[in-house]
């Protein structure tokens, strides 16, 4: 472990792909507490917006996406995810809240209310977290190249492993008829 300001830590910095990535994260990370500082503005906001999609963008290209030997279809996949990622885990605040605000309700309403709510969620978190994730969806199946395959057989390669990867197939799932109380 370097200071920051350390010789070795600067040639490391100013020199590599990862160090200069990191320091323009560095650079959008104050941009993004300048902007939340202040009075607001509609100004603020969006660039608000554009930087916090280069944050995220950021992490796509020092993830293990950015590494193929073609990374740019790799690289907006990850980054689809992670955006994807962060409209799902933002909902979490607000499921939770509504969630807290049910328990005073009669516990047959109480426990319909929370089904559909875990119900809508999860769909939620199927539509913005795993569209993305999979090399099938871009003609490469996970396993390698597969002789003869179909873009067909690739789409329902990509879909059956999604759902696996969700857990949609069994407890835990989308499906609320296994993993949700019925009023």
């Amino acid at each position: 472990m370097a200071l920051p300001w350390a010789p070795a830590m600067v040639v490391l910095l100013s020199t590599t792909r990862l160090g200069l990535i990191w320091l323009a994260r560095l650079a959008l990370a104050l941009l993004a507490i300048w902007l939340a500082m202040g009075r607001p503005a509609t100004w603020k906001t969006w660039l608000g917006y554009a930087t916090a999609l280069a944050l995220m963008l950021s992490v796509s290209l020092t993830s293990h996406a950015a590494t193929e030997a073609q990374p740019l279809l790799p690289v907006i996949d990850d980054w689809i995810h992670i955006l994807g990622m962060t409209v799902w885990l933002g909902g979490v605040a607000y499921l939770l809240t509504g969630l807290r605000g049910v328990l005073s309700i009669e516990a047959r309403l109480r426990t319909r209310l929370t089904s559909l709510s875990m119900g809508r969620f999860s769909t939620m978190a199927l539509v913005s977290v795993e569209p993305s994730g999979s090399p099938a969806w871009f003609g490469q199946p996970a396993g390698g190249h597969v002789a003869g395959a179909t873009d067909i057989d690739l789409w329902a390669r990509a879909v059956i492993q999604t759902d696996l990867r969700s857990g949609a197939a069994g407890p835990g799932g989308s499906q609320p008829g296994f993993s949700f109380p019925r009023a």
